[in-house]
């Protein structure tokens, strides 16, 4: 397997992963702010994947680097950059007493974060689509590839 194809797949798990962590904080506080829950196990269930989404995230942006992927690491790069920026203000906890007054700022925040962790993601997945097209059909199979798109195309018109 070449490992173009391992660096895009390893980047589609991480981002997959970073996505389901938002997913999750972003449902904590929606049922936080619709009362289906209490604060202290919100604060908790949050501030226990705080660390993986950070974690996660910045692996990404330097995997990316290291790679030579640098068009597709500056987006990961501006979120660790968030990130970083959180962690130097103190901001990346729930404080379970002032969690009411944080719920809406946070809930906003954690959809715009989760936004731009599904457009990263359709962004990794495509290009991991586009190196496992080109670096595992053959020459013949590019070609055949090829005929049938051309001809699936040429049916929509």
């Amino acid at each position: 397997m070449p490992y173009e194809f391992l660096v895009w797949l390893l980047a589609v798990l991480i981002q997959a992963a970073v996505l389901a962590i938002n997913m999750h904080i972003t449902l904590q506080f929606t049922d936080l702010e619709n009362d289906n829950t209490n604060p202290h196990d919100a604060a908790s269930a949050i501030n226990s994947v705080v660390l993986w989404e950070y974690g996660l995230e910045g692996f990404l942006a330097i995997w990316l680097i290291l790679n030579g992927k640098w068009f597709s690491a500056l987006l990961p790069l501006a979120i660790l950059a968030f990130h970083i920026q959180q962690w130097r203000f103190g901001r990346q906890y729930i404080d379970v007493t002032e969690i009411y007054r944080q719920v809406k700022p946070r809930r906003q925040q954690a959809v715009t974060k989760l936004i731009v962790y599904l457009f990263l993601f359709a962004w990794i997945l495509y290009s991991f689509i586009y190196v496992m097209l080109h670096s595992l059909l053959t020459p013949a199979g590019k070609v055949a590839a090829r005929e049938i798109l051309q001809e699936a195309a040429a049916t929509l018109h």
